[in-house]
């Protein structure tokens, strides 16, 4: 059953009204002060897309981004390895995708790196 908001138009409080479609209304008396309350919308409706055989492109979009940031912190892994086992600061990329270990030269050569974190997982 459909959750509708409505907003009093003399005190301003917001009520939670569940309804069938057919037996919504555009106003409803406020249950705090009797005034008129006339429905609002706060929010887009929730959508679930568990059992859905074509996803909407929001989803599609999310689970794109999940493999494209898998990818990315794979790199990151992958290039602390080998400066980790070179003993080196600096890297190198090869056309290839391939990475090795460098050093720097000249003086303010130290670069600052960000750990890598340590789950994928997001937090909504």
């Amino acid at each position: 059953m459909p959750l509708y908001d409505y907003q009093c138009q003399a005190c301003g409080v917001y009520h939670e009204v569940y309804a069938l479609m057919n037996d919504r209304k555009d106003e409803i008396e406020c249950p705090r002060c009797k005034g008129v309350a006339e429905q609002v919308i706060i929010g887009a409706p929730g959508i679930l897309t568990s059992n859905m055989s074509n996803k909407t492109q929001d989803v599609a979009i999310g689970t794109d981004a999940d493999k494209r940031w898998q990818r990315i912190f794979d790199r990151k892994a992958e290039r602390d390895k080998v400066r980790k086992e070179s003993g080196k600061k600096g890297i190198r990329a090869t056309p290839q995708g391939e990475f090795g270990a460098k050093d720097y030269k000249g003086v303010n050569a130290t670069p600052q790196f960000v750990p890598t974190p340590k789950s994928t997982e997001r937090v909504d």
